[in-house]
């Protein structure tokens, strides 16, 4: 590095989209610690929305990604181009056979990266400094604050998660979702981590019966959709968000949501990321590693779950989420939603 100049970091964060959420904090904590730095974040070209209205962050690059194929063509310019930066330091949050490739081909002096298991022979000695994977039982991103302690950050940073949308869809998204509504986003990216159909279908009558409006949600893919369609016909009362293809746009309309209420899924770390008040729904999941760190966001954990954490042991859809009754459910939503007066002041 020339004297004078800012130092240059790379971050490479090629996740999936709530992945990237919660590897945000450990972004924060890295500028944090390096104040003077010229940050730069390389993430998927989907992912991009997340991370480029971060205002701590110089510059966020999209890198191609098509799921199962090497986008060779495209991937090139963008690693020529991340070459001409001449980063001093490059962070690896992935770990896996890609990232550690990206990593080498970026060429930053110093390489830091993730010592994972599996992956092709001699994957570590591509970076300078390889570190251990943190315990399953760490938050997800104390653990990516955990791959920063060579370097000196505090371990003890922030988990809170932070968005900020893109204020150039405002009109836009106020077009989508005119009024405050409650968003039951009902999908997931696995069926067995879905609260079934039936309770959401009862959790929009009682809402519906105290005066208060859910707006149904799913994600993009096919049978998300059709997952929300069959729950449009047990309430066709209730109105539906429509897909966004966007983002960016999405996360501009989840931020007007009154409150988000989901199961394990990509908009919860949005919403909780967004402030918004964000009551999540576990069953087999890791709820040490992967609940949302927000002032506003709440957990409720389904009993019964004997494969928890194990998913690959569950054979059925929703097999303890049905343990988490509606009243349950939107007896907490209603705690969530109650003003709360001052303080009081002791004497």
């Amino acid at each position: 590095m020339i004297a004078g100049m800012r130092p240059k970091i790379l971050c490479i964060v090629f996740k999936f989209l709530g992945d990237v959420v919660v590897a945000i904090p450990a972004l924060r904590a890295l500028r944090q610690h390096k104040p003077d730095a010229e940050i730069h974040v390389l993430v998927a070209e989907d992912a991009l929305p997340l991370v480029k209205t971060l205002p701590w962050i110089d510059r966020a690059w999209a890198f191609p990604r098509t799921r199962g194929k090497a986008r060779l063509r495209d991937s090139l310019p963008v690693i020529r181009a991340l070459r001409r930066e001449r980063f001093d330091l490059s962070v690896d949050f992935v770990g896996n056979d890609r990232g550690s490739l990206l990593s080498l081909g970026v060429g930053a002096r110093h390489r830091l990266g993730l010592r994972a298991p599996g992956g092709f022979f001699g994957r570590r000695w591509l970076y300078h400094d390889a570190i251990p994977e943190a315990p399953l039982e760490w938050h997800e991103s104390r653990r990516h604050i955990h791959l920063l302690r060579s370097l000196g950050v505090n371990q003890d940073s922030s988990l809170d998660l932070e968005l900020h949308p893109d204020p150039c869809f405002a009109a836009e998204a106020a077009r989508i979702l005119p009024d405050s509504a409650i968003v039951a986003h009902v999908s997931t990216s696995k069926p067995l981590k879905e609260w079934p159909l039936e309770h959401w279908a009862e959790l929009v009558r009682s809402a519906q019966q105290d005066g208060f409006r859910i707006v149904l949600a799913a994600g993009p893919h096919a049978r998300e959709r059709e997952h929300l369609a069959e729950l449009s016909r047990l309430r066709p009362d209730a109105p539906l968000l429509p897909p966004i293809a966007d983002l960016g746009l999405y996360l501009a309309v989840l931020a007007r949501a009154q409150l988000l209420v989901s199961g394990d899924t990509g908009p919860m770390h949005f919403a909780a990321g967004l402030g918004i008040p964000t009551l999540s729904l576990f069953g087999p999941s890791r709820i040490q590693q992967w609940a949302p760190i927000a002032p506003h966001a709440r957990w409720l954990r389904a009993s019964g779950c004997l494969c928890s954490p194990d998913q690959e042991a569950c054979t059925a859809a929703s097999p303890c989420l049905r343990s988490l009754t509606p009243d349950r459910v939107w007896q907490e939503i209603r705690t969530m939603l109650t003003p709360r007066g001052p303080a009081p002041v002791l004497t």
